[in-house]
């Protein structure tokens, strides 16, 4: 009997060894797309790591802060999360949790006015943000540690919730909040999966389609 016990016992370890260094190094990420442009080229956005606020951009002593993208709101925001993360979350009771963000600036629109030949361009406009937009919400759900990724983009409009729905092509802000369910989803699941719920304002004027 001992060692048909010892025989199972052997690969359940195994097997258990093996799931906790896959959540170990997995990383769960999220990735918000409206339907404009980015102010760069650059696959390099901007990053921190946020923990008691969790706003993104995240607030800066100036508003002309390049980093709070003052020309034309956000374009895109990935959230990036870890299993490590997580379990700190779990064991603190939710005192610590921090969470990973990039994000990109959004490529300013044109005035909508056509210049005369020989003058020069107009101005780029950039619209007012309206901070009393409504704020919509999603949870994705990357999985099998990271390796099965969720995003929200123009590629999946058949979603109901979807940034790529905004009218101006921006995001105002986007959310992260503190969930304790979620980290502990992943912590029981050895991060087979990771749900991340975020929230986000449309830019401008903050309408969706």
């Amino acid at each position: 009997m001992n060692r048909m016990i010892a025989d199972i016992a052997l690969p359940l370890r195994a097997a258990l060894l093996v799931g906790l260094m896959a959540a170990s190094s997995g990383c769960y990420h999220a990735r918000l797309t409206t339907s404009g442009g980015p102010l760069t080229s650059s696959s390099n956005g901007y990053a921190a790591d946020l923990d008691a606020s969790r706003v993104v951009p995240p607030p800066q002593t100036l508003p002309s802060d390049p980093t709070t993208c003052p020309v034309n709101e956000t374009y895109q925001v990935r959230v990036n999360s870890t299993f490590g993360r997580s379990l700190l979350t779990v064991l603190t009771l939710g005192a610590r949790s921090k969470v990973g963000v990039q994000w990109w600036c959004a490529a300013p629109t044109p005035s909508g006015i056509s210049p005369l030949p020989g003058t020069p361009p107009p101005p780029l406009a950039a619209p007012a943000a309206n901070p009393s937009a409504p704020t919509v919400a999603a949870t994705l759900n990357p999985m099998l540690w990271g390796a099965l990724q969720e995003d929200l983009n123009p590629n999946v409009a058949s979603k109901k919730n979807n940034p790529a729905k905004c009218n101006s092509g921006t995001m105002h802000q986007v959310i992260v909040p503190r969930s304790y369910g979620n980290a502990l989803v992943t912590v029981l699941t050895v991060g087979i999966w990771s749900p991340i719920k975020v929230e986000w304002q449309c830019g401008g004027e903050g309408n969706s389609k």
